[in-house]
């Protein structure tokens, strides 16, 4: 069901930035939408309701640049978080590729909690949570990402290196990526049928210098409720040269819990998520999560960020 605020309820359709009754029947009915779906975060709530008016508020995080971080990703995992991960966080709802599940959304916080320089993986973390609440807004996207900045304010390591979660949404990156992480590795895709049938057919185009190429097969949605016979199938896989795997997850948020586990064990592993379908097409997907209108700022916050730390 649609979102009251965002409804026609028989005349003009509710917008913010309609007439002053339009505008202020709008935010009445967003706010008790908003209040009924994190009722049971009250600290949530407050962190929210204090930041969202203010146009500068964003949050200062460490990022690598895409050289650095092709470059520890040959040696430590890749975990991503985006807006999909941030709603199971705060258990609201299911999202395309995953069902809510309460064990789910504790192992986000358990990993946002745990977060270090010295863990064994990367987190990959929205580029959009360091861009201002002014700038968001001219594009519609401040209330797509305000949770995110919330959350990550309240439960992540400010001191800590990420890496954009946006990179595998641009052009040529995922082929990029593949080929400096697999060369001399066992390489291990795990995805649904659909991806792997396009990953045999581009095979030799994207992992040319690795020992051996395999795939373990992934329902399209909900992987979690498989997720220990996803493991035990990886496992089996890698058997024998374990240490000179590379994992690669397109397998929703599932991908994420396996790759902790495996990268805790010492295997490498990666959830590049969407980046291994776009391979198969030639359409640009930068603007799909907005990347492109924001990049210019991103950049210039993340080199201000660093310098300031």
């Amino acid at each position: 069901m649609k979102n009251l605020a965002e409804m026609n309820l028989g005349g003009p359709t509710l917008t913010p930035k309609g007439s002053v009754p339009n505008r202020i029947l709008y935010y009445v009915l967003k706010g008790k939408n908003f209040l009924r779906r994190y009722v049971n975060n009250p600290r949530f709530i407050i962190n929210y309701l204090l930041n969202f008016w203010r146009g500068s508020y964003r949050q200062k995080i460490l990022f690598l640049d895409d050289d650095e971080y092709l470059q520890q990703a040959k040696t430590k995992s890749t975990i991503r978080l985006g807006e999909g991960e941030f709603t199971l966080m705060l258990g609201t709802r299911d999202i395309v590729v995953q069902k809510f599940d309460p064990a789910l959304r504790d192992f986000f916080y358990e990993v946002a909690e745990e977060y270090s320089k010295d863990s064994p993986y990367l987190l990959a973390m929205s580029s959009h949570l360091s861009i201002s609440n002014a700038e968001l807004e001219k594009h519609d996207a401040r209330y797509l990402w305000m949770p995110g900045k919330i959350l990550f304010g309240m439960h992540f390591n400010p001191n800590a290196w990420y890496t954009d979660a946006s990179f595998f949404y641009r052009d040529g990156m995922t082929k990029r990526f593949l080929n400096a992480v697999t060369p001399n590795r066992h390489v291990v895709y795990v995805t649904n049928a659909q991806n792997i049938g396009g990953l045999k057919d581009l095979e030799k185009t994207l992992s040319p210098q690795a020992k051996s190429v395999s795939y373990v097969e992934t329902p399209p949605t909900s992987t979690f409720a498989l997720r220990d016979e996803v493991l035990e199938n990886i496992r089996q896989t890698i058997a024998g040269h374990e240490f000179e795997a590379v994992i690669v997850f397109a397998c929703g948020p599932a991908g994420k819990v396996l790759g902790r586990i495996l990268a805790k064990e010492g295997v490498l592993a990666h959830d590049v998520g969407s980046g291994i379908a776009f391979l198969f097409d030639e359409k640009s997907h930068e603007g799909d999560i907005g990347w492109r209108a924001f990049a210019d700022i991103f950049e210039r916050n993340r080199i201000y960020d660093r310098k300031n730390s």
